[in-house]
């Protein structure tokens, strides 16, 4: 399988002005290369993109895991209010990834489930995502990687204390 063109000019470092810094740099390399990415999965796996691909991606997560997965948690994990995770869900309803299953243990609890349509979106995405991962990592070493994914946990665990003190 090919992956399909990204749409998207070519990233090519400037010399930054005099109010740029190299923090700031660095930022929109990785905005750039974080929209270049999620528009590339986007083309490749077809009709179910954004929100609602990383909700089944979620969904799926946790049923290997032996876990189910509730509305509350959708809204927890993706920080977004009752009434917006409720009209996603409800669309998602609709277009057939998703199904709503009263849980024995609390009626109120809907316990979200994935159509055969979503299972075989997960199928088609895990393969593609190896597809985008490789061409991405190309002419990289196994050492520059792990350092890469060690610097960027490390950057993710700095942004996250921040977030702890606002």
């Amino acid at each position: 399988m090919s992956l399909p063109p990204t749409g998207m000019p070519e990233y090519k470092a400037y010399p930054p002005t005099a109010v740029e810094t190299k923090t700031t740099s660095f930022v929109f390399a990785v905005h750039v290369l974080n929209h270049v990415l999620n528009r590339t999965l986007d083309k490749a796996t077809g009709e179910v993109s954004g929100v609602n691909a990383r909700i089944i991606l979620f969904i799926a997560h946790n049923n290997e895991h032996g876990l189910e997965t509730y509305q509350s948690d959708i809204k927890s994990k993706f920080s977004i209010t009752r009434s917006t995770c409720s009209r996603v869900i409800t669309l998602m309803e609709e277009k057939g990834l998703l199904t709503r299953d009263s849980e024995t243990r609390d009626g109120r609890s809907n316990a979200l489930h994935l159509t055969k349509k979503s299972q075989a979106f997960v199928a088609h995405f895990t393969e593609v995502a190896q597809e985008i991962e490789d061409q991405m990592m190309k002419g990289i070493d196994d050492g520059t990687s792990s350092l890469a994914a060690q610097t960027m946990q490390k950057m993710l665990d700095n942004l996250k204390e921040i977030d702890k003190k606002n």
